[in-house]
């Protein structure tokens, strides 16, 4: 039960009496000031002013105090004052896109507007009427081009750069602006560069100029055709003669070889030669010395077994040997040894004894047969001599002999008559004196047989020696000896039997190999194999083999990916079965797998792969071939509109395209007469303002992606200008006149919403037609400004929604 007089938060504690139990008490406190206003309200003579329930019909001041909704006293001080009414007219006429501005308020359509308006110095109500009137804006283009450096001059403004420009211009006798549009070209000026390239001591000649050291230079030139200057930028680059000297250093007997011409003796020559790269001349200095070489010959003699030894070489042969050294010039110092082995001087005899006699020479007796040496030192060159002694000793001459005679015949040997097969032996004495004996191998010869057998076919016939056969059978041919032969007897098996015959039948790719018979098949046909049965007849295999081609297989074409992202894929084959796969797989395959023409479409980069056969194919002969897609890019051309402003018509396009887009191109069309059939812009966002005049504009977009894939988009939008009139004071009496009343043109919604000064809505209607009488709750409000919020559509463009703020002053 504390007073509280500040505002603020305030708690108290208190004790419940049924529970006892404590309990909080929060107090919020909030002081409301007292209001106070005055206002100075103007009344002409035979009116009244209200206030609330106050009415004042006379100049003076009057006080009049109300209750808030708070409880609070509000106090209002009025001083009025009562005044004659004046009318007044006034004529305007302004230009297209222009207002008049009078009383706070805007107008720019041609009507006539009347209004009651407070005047300070003559009448509470003045009346005024506003009759305007619009000129057209007056539309000039021109076309311009210019050289790059030089200025466009017009209207006091230059322009240097290629683009597109507005003046605004006044026009003398109607005194509205007039739009100048300029359409810049900057013709850039034409540059060309050489680089010449030239040898010391020569010029470059162009346009009349010559140049001798290197350097940039430029020259200019007017272009006929433009008027424009050309630039020619010469880059010369001077070449000096090129030097170069060599040092050679040969040994004598050695040629240098250089560029063609060879030197071989010492002295200081000099080439001109023409470098290939400048085309210019390139002297060459040759400083060319030649060293001797030195060579010392040796001759010397050793005996053969014995070791020659020359600078820690050994030598064993006969023969010329050359040492090579190298002196301090790097040139060869040879040594040449001549060298001789002295063989070891040889004599051999042979002689021959019988078996059981000695051979005897110096000293020396010998029985057996064999290769002796003896050993004697030459006194002339001091190498040893040797003596071979090659004995032979002949045993008792032994001579075998083989021969052979027919089966009846007989063979004298040794004065024996022999008829039988066997070895037989006969001894006697050789021009040696030497014991010889000759053994006799005998054969006795049979007489030979030879077995033949054949196989004929039935129906055939066989012919041996003039004999002719047709039945199976054995039969005997005996030959009588000649040329010293013995009797033979030949013994023929004949059988006479059937040919057996199997087909086989097989097809090959034409790139694989097949042997047949020993035989290499490339080409369809029949071939025959010959063979032998087991019973010795022919038995023949015939082979039918078809060779097939593999098939034509081509992808002809990859088409598509503009419209919505799918590709087309033909094949150009002969084949009979095509199969089409897809890595990694591709769900928009699936059922044309088998046709020669497919549309899919990859989600990420896919190989498609397809298999043709030709049919019948016993063998498999399969062609492939394969295509890599991209992912193709989807490309949709979409427009924005937004931010309609129904004063000035301006209208923002933004490109909301789907997809990647590199280049784009916007159109506008106007059905004006007078206007630009055609506008252009790149950006991907443009702001467009249509004449007044235009009854509708077509907008049309453009998009272009990186792989040349292209959409439109267009529309058509009507020109329809939207207009609020909302008076700034009003003095409500009860007549329709003195409502604070909301002018309206092309509005298809509406809604108004109407805020005193602490924030309270006071009024709300959604219809140009509901007007406020400037009551609150059915009691008329103070005098004083009020905020109102207007939202409102227009009939052109019912999906964008516009706002209008301002303030009203209600008078009493």
């Amino acid at each position: 039960y504390a007073p509280y007089y500040l505002p603020g938060w305030y708690t108290q504690h208190l004790r419940d009496t049924a529970t006892g139990c404590y309990r909080n008490l929060v107090i919020h406190i909030s002081v409301n000031d007292t209001f106070w206003d005055t206002i100075y309200p103007k009344i002409c003579i035979g009116s009244r002013y209200a206030n609330g329930p106050f009415r004042f019909d006379s100049t003076g001041v009057y006080t009049v105090r109300y209750a808030s909704v708070w409880g609070c006293d509000s106090t209002v001080v009025i001083s009025l004052q009562v005044v004659d009414t004046v009318r007044d007219t006034v004529y305007r006429t302004i230009c297209a896109g222009a207002t008049f501005d009078t009383l706070g308020m805007s107008f720019s359509m041609p009507r006539t507007y009347n209004f009651y308006v407070p005047d300070t110095s003559v009448c509470a109500k003045h009346r005024l009427t506003v009759v305007l009137s619009v000129s057209d804006t007056l539309r000039d283009t021109v076309h311009r081009t210019i050289c790059a450096g030089s200025f466009f001059d017009t209207n006091g403004y230059s322009y240097g750069y290629q683009g597109r420009y507005m003046q605004y211009l006044r026009d003398t006798v109607s005194g509205c602006y007039q739009n100048l549009v300029i359409y810049l070209t900057v013709s850039d000026t034409l540059r060309d560069t050489v680089r010449p390239a030239i040898c010391a001591g020569s010029s470059f000649d162009t346009n009349g100029h010559s140049y001798y050291h290197s350097g940039t230079y430029v020259q200019q030139t007017r272009d006929a055709g433009s008027g424009c200057y050309h630039n020619l930028v010469v880059e010369l680059t001077v070449n000096d003669t090129l030097r170069d000297t060599i040092r050679r250093t040969l040994c004598k007997g050695q040629v240098l070889d250089t560029n063609g011409v060879r030197y071989s003796d010492r002295g200081f020559y000099s080439q001109f030669l023409r470098e290939t790269g400048t085309g210019c001349h390139k002297r060459l200095y040759i400083d060319l010395a030649v060293n001797d070489t030195f060579r010392v010959v040796l001759n010397d003699t050793v005996c053969a077994g014995a070791t020659y030894e020359l600078n820690n070489r050994l030598y064993t042969l006969s023969g010329t040997y050359l040492q090579r050294f190298y002196t301090v010039h790097g040139c060869d110092s040879v040594v040449e040894l001549n060298l001789t082995v002295n063989d070891t001087i040889r004599d051999t005899v042979r002689p021959v004894l019988c078996a059981g006699r000695t051979f005897d020479t110096n000293g020396v007796t010998y029985g057996l047969q064999g290769v002796y040496t003896q050993y004697f030192r030459d006194s002339e060159s001091g190498c040893f001599s040797n003596l071979v002694i090659d004995l032979t000793v002949n045993d008792t001459i032994r001579a075998h002999v083989y021969d052979t005679i027919c089966e009846g015949d007989v063979y004298r040997f040794g004065g024996q008559l022999l008829a039988l097969s066997g070895d037989y032996r006969d001894m006697t004495l050789n021009a040696e004196g030497c014991d010889s004996i000759t053994y006799l191998h005998l054969h006795v010869v049979a007489t030979p047989q030879l077995r033949i057998y054949d196989t004929i076919y039935n129906g055939g016939t066989y012919t041996y020696r003039d004999t002719t056969y047709t039945e199976t059978g054995v039969y005997y041919h005996l030959f009588e000896r000649e040329g010293g032969l013995c009797d033979s007897v030949v013994i023929l098996h004949l059988w006479f039997c059937d040919s057996v015959v199997t087909d086989l039948y097989d097809t090959v790719c034409n790139d694989s190999s097949y042997y047949f018979g020993g035989q290499l098949i490339t080409q369809s046909g029949v071939y025959r194999n010959y063979l032998h049965n087991y019973m010795g007849c022919d038995s023949i295999v015939r082979l039918h083999i078809t060779v097939v081609d593999y098939p034509v297989l081509q992808i002809l074409d990859s088409t598509g990916f503009c419209k919505d992202g799918v590709a087309t894929l033909r094949l150009m084959t002969n084949a009979n079965v095509v199969s089409w796969t897809s890595w990694p797989y591709d769900s928009t395959l699936a059922g044309q797998e088998h046709n020669t023409t497919i549309h899919v479409a990859p989600r990420r980069q896919t190989l498609y792969s397809v298999v043709a056969d030709i049919v019948p194919r016993e063998k498999t002969c399969q062609s492939t071939a394969s295509k890599l897609i991209e992912k193709a890019s989807r490309l949709r051309a979409v427009m924005k509109r937004e931010e309609i402003d129904g004063q000035s018509l301006k209208n923002r396009f933004t490109d909301i395209s789907v997809g990647e887009v590199v280049y784009r191109e916007w159109l506008f069309h106007e059905s004006a007469p007078q206007s630009l059939d055609r506008r252009v812009e790149y950006d991907s966002i443009v702001v467009f303002q249509p004449l007044p005049e235009s009854e509708e504009f077509r907008v049309r977009l453009v998009v272009q992606n990186s792989e040349g894939c292209t959409d439109t988009t267009a529309n058509t939008y009507p020109v329809i200008w939207a207009d609020l009139w909302v008076p700034n004071a009003f003095t409500p009496d009860g007549d329709n006149n003195t409502l604070f009343t909301v002018g309206a043109y092309n509005v298809a919604e509406y809604e108004i919403f109407i805020y005193n000064r602490a924030g309270l809505l006071v009024f709300n209607a959604n219809s140009v037609e509901q007007n406020w009488d400037g009551t609150c709750n059915g009691q008329p409000c103070l005098p004083g400004s009020y905020v109102y919020v207007i939202n409102y559509r227009t009939k052109a463009y019912p999906t964008q929604q516009q706002k209008k703020v301002g303030s009203v002053l209600l008078i009493r």
